[in-house]
């Protein structure tokens, strides 16, 4: 895999792990947690998945009730197809959002003592710093969360999404929610006070015992998305100045997100969908945004 294609699929590993934008006004108690639904309408039916990112071989098959569901889908709805994106896309994309301008490079505009943080973490996997110094904190930031998982054992190649999306390739439509474009701007747009900010919590994400990063991958082999709730909770607790980031991570985005499922909803066919997980929490997850919409999401 290519150092871009890295960047990208590390930013939709990003959306998994950063946490959910509704849960920091609010821990709704009214949502159930669950990690997989179905919607249904008079002429559809949509599957709703909550996936992980990267993960391990072990994770699979999926129950058969999940299994069954995906094989009686007519389309399979993805976040990204980052198994399928462009290659040079990749390259303009970063080349256009995450490079440094003006001179500038990532020494700096961070304070030392994180530019050293940086310089160090990057060692450990044998990668010199020389390779990031254009580049903006968020890509640094987002570039270490995935080593960080990979160095555990988690790889993206046993990803939920590729998993569905390689079984999809050649069999089923394959529908989009989002660009790669539009998952990048997320970050881009962000101001460079709030970059840093974020790429300083990844460095402390990264002092997390092994153990406690385990014990999130096993939640969800055992699905337990009460546990997984509880983490990102507990997560974006403890950083409130990050909370515009994951208003623009989740909150924004389930709410476009739900009005195109809602949109296949009023179509006609089988959908399967899979978002990260943290999509699907609290009063303005998509679960909750599908039944104010007057839907009845069940678990199947």
């Amino acid at each position: 895999m290519t150092f871009m294609k890295t960047i990208l699929r590390a930013i939709v590993i990003f959306l998994i792990f950063a946490g959910t934008g509704q849960i920091f006004t609010v821990k709704s108690d009214t949502a159930d947690e669950a990690l997989f639904w179905k919607i249904e309408s008079e002429s559809a039916t949509v599957y709703l998945l909550g996936s992980i990112h990267l993960a391990s071989d072990d994770f699979y098959p999926f129950p058969y009730h999940i299994e069954n569901a995906f094989n009686e889908s007519d389309y399979l709805v993805v976040e990204v197809d980052i198994a399928g994106i462009d290659q040079q896309e990749i390259v303009q994309l970063i080349a256009q959002h995450g490079h440094l301008t003006n001179g500038q490079t990532l020494g700096a505009i961070i304070p030392d003592t994180t530019f050293t943080a940086v310089k160090n973490e990057f060692a450990e996997f044998g990668i010199n710093i020389h390779q990031f110094e254009r580049m903006q904190p968020w890509v640094v930031a987002i570039t270490l969360s995935q080593l960080q998982m990979m160095k555990f054992g988690y790889m993206p190649e046993y990803g939920v999404d590729l998993y569905f999306l390689s079984d999809a390739r050649g069999e089923m439509e394959i529908i989009e929610l989002e660009s790669g474009a539009e998952q990048i701007s997320i970050f881009s747009d962000l101001s460079m006070e709030l970059q840093i900010l974020l790429l300083e919590d990844f460095l402390y994400d990264l002092t997390l015992p092994r153990e406690r990063i385990h014990e999130l991958f096993d939640a969800y082999k055992r699905w337990d998305a009460g546990w997984i709730r509880d983490f990102i909770f507990e997560s974006v607790e403890k950083h409130p100045g990050l909370q515009p980031l994951y208003e623009k991570l989740l909150d924004d985005r389930n709410v476009k997100m739900a009005e195109k499922i809602d949109s296949f909803l009023q179509n006609e066919g089988a959908y399967f969908v899979v978002v990260g997980a943290g999509h699907l929490f609290g009063d303005m997850g998509i679960v909750e945004l599908l039944r104010n919409k007057g839907y009845e999401a069940v678990l199947p």
